[in-house]
């Protein structure tokens, strides 16, 4: 997510140079951007009840990356750092 919200400023920057098909770089690095942050969204699941906790961590403030305090789903309250095998076992 953050190389494509790099890529949108840099193509931006190229675009207001350069005429023609350059126009179009910036269009795509949003929409790389735009598809990051849905997946941060919607695809950051609990590996035990499959919660979307992307909404938890979007809204600790930390767009770019997970703070340390972030350890456990908020649902369920499993331990992030637990082994998929053992989450499932359980």
């Amino acid at each position: 997510m953050l190389v494509a919200f790099a890529a949108f400023g840099a193509t931006g920057a190229i675009a207001s140079k350069y005429q023609g098909w350059f126009a179009l770089l910036p269009i795509v690095s949003f929409l790389g951007f735009g598809a990051a942050m849905l997946y941060q969204l919607f695809g950051v699941r609990c590996g035990r009840c499959r919660a979307a906790i992307g909404r938890a961590l979007n809204g600790t403030g930390y767009l770019f990356s997970v703070p340390a305090d972030f350890r456990f789903c908020p649902y369920c309250g499993t331990d992030l750092d637990t082994d998929i095998n053992i989450v499932q076992q359980t």
